[in-house]
């Protein structure tokens, strides 16, 4: 114990809690944020006192021998009042800001960029892990709707919330990353199908609850699109595989070269695992379904990077059509590039209209790959090779369910440019004739999932990432492979209906 003296009377307080106890204790001093289960950071400013050195918070002030502490002086009623006034004024400045809003994992963004500012990079990686892995990949690949949404944006431009998530995940992961401190094992064990963004999640947050989890992985090495599916170029293999490590570390097992169906069936999985979490993406390309599609030198997107991304012999020729408006064939048209082919990315609307990320556009133009908007094939020509490609001439017309104005075809309007390549990158989606053959509900190239669970229509079977979403961007599937993991923890403790109940109904009452 130490003798303070407050508001002029001598008291003894003990010398190893927060004053704000003590305090509380005589009835003193109000507060707001302060709880004891938290270590104090003085937000609320309520509890304010003043001491010889100034005006300062009770809940971050030790007491010590001799401390003198004024708790109703004018300028302490004059100051509580003030931070009070800011608490309940009406603002538009959400606690919730509209970046972590925007962003699909919710993350939270002004904490951690909070933490960068103040050199705690290891808090801040323990930070984003609460809602998302892999940070050193996000900090390269990610679209960044944070940014597109951050308020600075009213001013002059965006807060680089990307880059800055960027440094501090590359720091953390060169100076001994902050790892997950796993808790007794529940005795439960959950098979992931799947080894790409969403799988990956799924399995960290499962072992977060304690739950022993394997991984079940076609391709020899896990990733999934962010190994082969995106250029070493935007996200070079020792990043990946170091942010991977992060999540296999906290004790998972992997077999990889073990395709579902193949190796391995889904009764046996849900034999020996109480729960399985499907997560084996959307590979298969789309077709535009004309003439000459099937001529050599037509390639698929997906298929194409696949085959560059594993060190497979890709041969092309001088002249590329991509066609595609996405972040898929910028990618396509970026590795065609650099693989010695002149490219040329044909899209049916405007540039205005395109769904890739605006950077990725602008960096492909500067980089000479060339662009022919509102324009559309209809026919590959060739004597069993690729040798024109013949479009025709397209103009926006009423907007379609996507917001987009609707290309239409210009009559008469043909023309044929020379092409030794065609790639096409006009979307993917999940192969439906082998998730039927599993007995998985299927509908429009997705795997159909109760929208609040992630459950399949086969009991103790939750899907999630691009096999529920269609094609998305890695943020996206990290998202539903948290909330996959969350879900199937619920499950394996019987309280998935409850849950949905009250989750279908917020305003219920009924406990949870």
């Amino acid at each position: 114990m130490v003798r303070l003296i407050v508001d002029g009377k001598e008291v003894d307080a003990p010398a190893d809690k927060p004053l704000i106890e003590f305090l509380r204790e005589i009835g003193h001093v109000p507060g707001f944020c302060y709880t004891e289960e938290l270590e104090p950071y003085g937000s609320c400013r309520l509890c304010l006192v003043e001491t010889e050195r100034g005006v300062t918070t009770a809940c971050t002030l030790k007491p010590r021998e001799g401390l003198k502490v004024e708790t109703l002086s004018d300028r302490v009623i004059e100051m509580r009042k003030t931070a009070l006034e800011l608490l309940l004024s009406s603002h538009y400045g959400d606690c919730i800001g509209p970046c972590q809003d925007a962003c699909p994992a919710h993350a939270d963004i002004q904490g951690y960029l909070a933490l960068i500012a103040m050199g705690k990079y290891h808090e801040a990686v323990k930070l984003m892990k609460e809602k998302y892995i892999l940070p050193a990949v996000l900090g390269r690949v990610c679209p960044a709707f944070c940014e597109e949404a951050c308020r600075r944006n009213l001013v002059d431009e965006p807060v680089g919330i990307r880059l800055a998530k960027r440094f501090a995940a590359d720091y953390d992961l060169e100076n001994g990353p902050w790892m997950l401190e796993i808790p007794p094992s529940t005795g439960k064990r959950v098979a992931v199908v799947g080894g790409g963004p969403a799988g990956l999640a799924c399995a960290y947050y499962l072992r977060l609850k304690g739950h022993e989890v394997t991984i079940f992985e076609a391709m020899p090495e896990l990733g999934g699109m962010t190994r082969y599916g995106i250029p070493e170029y935007r996200l070079p293999r020792d990043v990946l595989d170091k942010d991977i490590a992060t999540v296999i570390n906290t004790g998972i097992e992997v077999r990889t070269n073990t395709a579902l169906g193949r190796d391995v069936s889904l009764e046996e999985l849900r034999e020996k695992y109480d729960a399985v979490f499907l997560a084996v993406g959307a590979w298969k390309s789309r077709k535009m379904g004309i003439p000459g599609e099937d001529l050599e030198g037509v390639m698929h997107g997906i298929e194409f990077l696949r085959k560059v991304n594993t060190g497979e012999e890709v041969k092309l020729g001088e002249r590329v059509i991509v066609v595609g408006g996405g972040n898929t064939a910028m990618d396509v048209a970026r590795t065609a590039l650099r693989l010695g082919a002149k490219v040329t990315v044909v899209y049916r609307r405007s540039k205005a209209e395109m769904p890739a990320n605006e950077r990725e556009v602008e960096e492909a133009i500067e980089e000479g790959v060339e662009f022919l908007f509102l324009a559309n094939p209809v026919r590959i020509i060739g004597d069993g090779r690729v040798e024109e490609v013949e479009l025709v001439r397209m103009r926006l017309g009423e907007p379609d369910s996507s917001g987009r104005r609707r290309p239409v075809p210009v009559e008469g309007s043909e023309f044929r440019v020379k092409a030794d390549n065609v790639i096409l990158a006009i979307g993917q989606y999940c192969d439906e004739e082998f998730l039927k053959s599993l007995g998985i509900e299927a509908r429009r190239g997705r795997a159909v999932v109760d929208e609040i669970t992630l459950q399949t229509n086969v009991p103790g079977v939750f899907a999630g990432g691009d096999l529920v979403l269609g094609p998305s961007t890695v943020i996206e599937s990290i998202a539903t492979g948290r909330r996959g993991a969350l879900m199937i923890d619920l499950y394996l403790r019987g309280r998935l209906e409850k849950a949905r109940e009250v989750l279908a109904n917020p305003r219920s009452t009924s406990e949870s």
